[in-house]
This record gives structure tokens, C-alpha cells and sequence, in this order.
């Protein structure tokens, strides 16, 4: 493994800051959703943008697994009242 310079050191450590102080833009947020949704690789290793897309494809997951509700639900039991 290669030696870190301190002025990568230091940019990461600017970055980290920043990403913990800034939160996602809506065209990064919408970047990321892009990516999730069509099965691609988010391509970076900001926390916040994997938790974002985590989060997504996560939701994407758990509704694969519903059931899709098709059709118009009948509703056997009348209430009283009604004439028939």
C-alpha cells in the first residue's frame, strides 16, 4: 500500500467534514435514484450518498416482494340500511 501525502490527508479530511455538514443537493439526490432504480452502481463512497442509495434500493426490494393489488376489491359484507 502507497504512502497518503498530507495534502491528501488533509483534502479528505475537508471532505469528510463537508459531507457531514452539507447535505445531498437534489441533482445529487437524483443522480443517486437514477442509479438505483435502473441497476446501476453508484460509483462513489460518500456515506451519505450509499445510505441514500441503500435506502432506495432497499424500498425497491420490499416492494418486489408485495403483492400487486389488481382489479376492484369487492366488498361482500353491506352495512345495514341499504335496500337491496
Amino acid at each position: 500500500m502507497g504512502k497518503i501525502s498530507n495534502a491528501d490527508k488533509n483534502n479528505l479530511i475537508i471532505s469528510n467534514r463537508l459531507s457531514s455538514v452539507m447535505p445531498l443537493s437534489s441533482y445529487r439526490m437524483h443522480r443517486i435514484y437514477l442509479a438505483a432504480t435502473m441497476n446501476y452502481g453508484l460509483g462513489s463512497d460518500d456515506p451519505e450518498e450509499l445510505a441514500y442509495y441503500n435506502k432506495i434500493r432497499k424500498k425497491m426490494d420490499d416492494m418486489k416482494k408485495e403483492p400487486v393489488k389488481k382489479g376492484i376489491p369487492l366488498n361482500w359484507d353491506t352495512p345495514e340500511g341499504i335496500d337491496k
